[in-house]
């Protein structure tokens, strides 16, 4: 016969799966306890056209930001990239405190806005590279700006209006007002359709991906086939419970 306290954290995880809300957050909070690293794409755009169209993002989507989280202390990378520099730019962050890694040596957010608006763009030596100056500490500020996916996946639930079960896990409806924000420009505004999931994989009880799809449509007038303009991008997780940071003496200083 099992014992009372089996039986309670039996029926706790049965629960827990039947409800697909009640098992994103627990694997949140599973999360929460660990280490881990991750990654994420770049924002993939597509049109679909057909009611049945549906695209998937791509396995080989462009990573965006990579990054490491030991509880308190959270590591974010930018890749070279022409949006960024043409360097890796690296931020930590602990207790609210951030320092960014700079041409100019790691600096706090104060010493960031204080150096674009005193410094003049310039050529520097950074990372072994010829790097413009204005375009590292403009990348550094917007790293200190990414959240982490702990932070950003609890954050997004606040915007989900409904979940239900999906084929690769819990999937959450987002909100028109969020899925006009996360679009990023008027068109979302003004589409007659709109749409938005966030897409939860869990494993072993700890969140390891989620994926965001949006979708705006503008039906035609003359009977073609709709077109349904896509955005999609994807947050994964991994070496959960085994990722170490290791900061200079330099950085820790600054936090």
């Amino acid at each position: 016969m099992l014992k009372p306290l089996v039986l309670f954290l039996v029926a706790g995880v049965a629960a827990a799966c039947a409800n697909p809300e009640t098992e994103v957050r627990a694997a949140l909070d599973a999360l929460r306890r660990v280490s881990f690293t991750w990654e994420s794409t770049a924002h993939q755009r597509t049109t679909e056209t057909g009611e049945d169209a549906k695209s998937a993002a791509t396995a080989d989507a462009a990573i965006e930001v990579t990054g490491r989280s030991d509880r308190d202390l959270t590591e974010i990378t930018l890749p070279p990239s022409k949006s960024a520099a043409a360097v890796p730019i690296t931020i930590l962050t602990k207790a609210g405190a951030a320092a960014a890694d700079t041409p100019l040596g790691w600096l706090t957010r104060s010493e960031l806005d204080e150096a674009l608006g005193t410094h003049r763009d310039e050529d520097v030596q950074f990372e072994g590279k010829s790097v413009r100056l204005r375009r590292c500490l403009t990348a550094a500020e917007r790293a200190i700006a990414i959240p982490n996916p702990l932070d950003e996946a609890f954050g997004v639930l606040a915007d989900i209006k409904a979940f239900h079960e999906g084929e690769t896990g819990p999937v959450g409806e987002l909100t028109e007002r969020a899925i006009e924000k996360l679009w990023g420009d008027a068109r979302a505004k003004s589409a007659p359709e709109i749409a938005g999931t966030v897409t939860f994989r869990i494993e072993d009880g700890v969140l390891v991906e989620y994926r965001y799809r949006l979708e705006i449509a503008f039906p035609s007038s003359s009977g073609r086939p709709t077109r349904r303009n896509v955005v999609q991008w994807t947050t994964r997780l991994s070496d959960i419970g085994r990722t170490n940071i290791s900061p200079s003496q330099a950085a820790l200083e600054k936090l």
